[in-house]
């Protein structure tokens, strides 16, 4: 019968589903999950302690000859991580050279044209670092993956405004005298309402640019 599973820190849709078994889209469709769906932005933006409805799992048949090797692939494996880079000016970094390790396992290449790069991961990875440029300049970004909380907690804010070079301080979920001017440069910049506060149009904002 279908069990709940709460949330914790670090976990998202993928990771769960790959755990249990199952497609990502499986779980996050599921008619039991459609009042999550609705609360978070998407499946990998779930906050600790969210519950995810995990369905009984169906039975499917394949056909294949005997004696002869057949490859099946598991749905969803790998995930894809894609980031992009941009300038203090929000202009992409182009054709620059990145290491990026994932759990270990490393990859080099460089940024394309709109300052994207992409690389497949499991979808229970935990852990990253970017390394873009080479040498003594080189730059190291950690990357802590599916630590993001939803956009309509502070954190979350935090969070973004972090991932966009603002430097807010610390991701303590508390609207201090720093954070509050951080979002008060932030809106200025982008021409919204110089209000201080994380607001609905302040948090939009954040999720675009932070899917840009």
């Amino acid at each position: 019968m279908p069990k709940n599973h709460r949330v914790l820190a670090g976990e998202c849709i993928a990771s769960i589903a790959y755990r249990h078994g199952f497609h990502p889209d499986t779980l996050w469709d599921a008619p039991a999950n459609a009042k999550l769906k609705q609360l978070r932005e998407g499946p990998n933006v779930l906050l600790a302690g969210d519950i995810v409805v995990i369905p009984d799992k169906r039975v499917r048949s394949e056909s294949a000859e005997v004696e002869k090797l057949h490859r099946f692939r598991r749905k969803g494996v790998p995930e894809v991580l894609r980031l992009r880079l941009v300038d203090d000016e929000g202009e992409p970094r182009k054709q620059v050279s990145y290491t990026l390790t994932i759990d270990g396992k490393t990859t080099h290449g460089e940024t394309d044209s709109d300052g994207r790069l992409s690389a497949g991961i499991l979808p229970n990875a935990k852990e990253g670092l970017l390394t873009v440029g080479q040498g003594p300049l080189a730059e190291l970004f950690p990357l802590a993956l599916g630590r993001l909380d939803p956009v309509d907690t502070l954190r979350g804010v935090q969070q973004r405004l972090n991932n966009l070079g603002w430097e807010c301080g610390a991701e303590d979920g508390v609207l201090g005298e720093e954070l509050g001017e951080v979002l008060r440069r932030f809106q200025d910049r982008h021409g919204l309402s110089m209000t201080g506060e994380a607001d609905d149009e302040t948090c939009s904002k954040l999720m675009e640019l932070n899917e840009a």
